[in-house]
């Protein structure tokens, strides 16, 4: 992928390096765009690390909430920033709104630099507030981001299996609009449904390495409703939820599919 292309680049470029001679400008260029290269191998070691998929999945179910968080916490730098311009007079550190904005936002972020600080009674008095506010402010994005992962670490296990499903699917070769069509390859007495058999035998043709507890859970993961037998329906909006409307749309349920074979 282009991670893989990008780590490899280095090689290409430290044989531009030596042609374009060691005092050149180009080789110094060349140079400092290899200073990324570990960064760019390390980030090939997350492709061993299954679990990298929760900490993306718990940050999409964050992102909702962030817009709105990001809108207040830019209202309150924009005001005490404001006030705290007006409250040093422009003397001292903050002779500036921009080194105002910069006061304020080390606040808010608990970083506190020491390198710009109030000089007046009522600049002490802002940053007093702004500390407190941002304290109580700041712990709602991290308590968000907190909950969001902790509900995807809990339901661990069902997330990891549909995504170990959907990766074995497309790697031999089935998509969203061919699911269906594998579906009922397994569905031997063409009922419409698959029993535990039946999708036991689909999970371990697939190869997919779950050990058989893994494939009770997974199966219960698919039967939603706890009937002991799994639809078409409850087939697809598990493993492709998007494509769930625009299979359906079709008329390529399971009236159709069970009146074809």
């Amino acid at each position: 992928n282009m991670i893989d292309v990008v780590a490899g680049l280095p090689l290409i470029l430290s044989i531009f390096r030596l042609a374009a001679g060691p005092d050149s400008a180009a080789n110094q260029a060349i140079f400092h765009m290899t200073m990324m290269t570990p960064c760019f191998r390390l980030l090939k070691v997350l492709r061993t690390f299954e679990k990298f998929h929760l900490l993306r999945e718990a940050f999409w179910i964050a992102l909702e909430a962030l817009p709105v968080l990001l809108y207040t916490l830019s209202i309150i730098l924009i005001f005490f920033s404001v006030l705290l311009y007006f409250a040093e007079c422009g003397m001292g550190d903050v002779s500036t709104l921009p080194e105002a904005m910069w006061l304020t936002i080390v606040t808010m972020t608990t970083v506190g630099y020491g390198d710009v600080v109030p000089r007046t009674t009522l600049g002490h008095i802002t940053i007093s507030v702004l500390t407190i506010l941002s304290a109580l402010y700041m712990a709602v994005p991290i308590g968000i981001v907190g909950g969001a992962f902790s509900r995807v670490w809990e339901d661990r296990d069902r997330l990891l299996m549909i995504t170990r499903t959907r990766h074995k699917l497309v790697a031999n070769g089935w998509g969203p609009r061919d699911i269906l069509e594998l579906f009922y390859r397994y569905d031997i007495d063409r009922s419409g449904e698959l029993n535990f058999g039946e999708f036991s035998l689909m999970i371990n043709d697939m190869q997919l390495g779950l050990s058989e507890d893994r494939v009770v859970n997974l199966f219960k993961t698919f039967d939603s409703d706890g009937s002991g037998q799994v639809d078409d329906e409850e087939f697809v909006r598990a493993l492709y939820p998007k494509a769930y409307n625009m299979i359906y749309q079709d008329g390529r349920g399971r009236h159709s599919m069970t009146d074809s074979t």
